[in-house]
């Protein structure tokens, strides 16, 4: 509850600084609002990190689990979110397991995001290394990707998923919010 409400003081703080700067006549300013020149806009960031737990289907089933960090710039109009992540992915029917390094951004109030990963995935014998678009929504902590990974390396392996669909969860260990003028 202290979070919410500290959230709605800083976004009325942010909307009342920006009203005084709407071309007001400084002549007729009696102080009831600031002058143009005194305005400054507040920015507001956050920054959090945390688990990440999924699943990835395709034509085969992974398990996923890693780290996640996101960088957020609060705004009314253009909020945006910037966000990486690190995880293993295992299937244990063919015992493979893949690392994957991923970067996301996401611009608005639509959920939508878009990024890139970087793959590794091996049988133990042999491996694969690649790298493929992703789409996504994501909403209340949960990631619904959907991605393509083009694969280079040995011919014999062939246990990846070269389209996928995946849902994570997102459980946040630390945030930090700061404020800038």
């Amino acid at each position: 509850m202290n979070r919410l409400f500290f959230f709605l003081t800083i976004l009325f703080l942010i909307n009342t600084g920006a009203e005084g700067s709407s071309g007001d006549n400084p002549k007729l300013n009696l102080g009831l609002r600031p002058s143009p020149q005194a305005t400054s806009k507040l920015r507001l960031f956050t920054r959090s990190y945390g688990f990440i737990a999924g699943l990835q289907g395709g034509r085969l089933t992974f398990i996923e689990m890693g780290l996640e960090s996101h960088w957020r710039k609060i705004t009314i109009s253009k909020p945006r979110l910037l966000g990486i992540s690190a995880n293993v992915e295992y299937n244990w029917g063919y015992n493979i397991l893949g690392y994957k390094a991923s970067i996301f951004h996401k611009v608005g109030r639509i959920n939508f995001t878009y990024g890139l990963n970087f793959n590794y995935y091996t049988d133990f014998d042999y491996g694969k290394v690649g790298l493929g678009p992703v789409l996504g929504f994501k909403l209340f902590g949960f990631h619904l990707l959907n991605g393509y990974n083009f694969m280079f390396g040995s011919k014999e392996f062939n246990k990846y998923n070269t389209f996928y669909v995946a849902i994570r969860y997102f459980f946040p260990l630390r945030s930090k919010v700061k404020l800038e003028k």
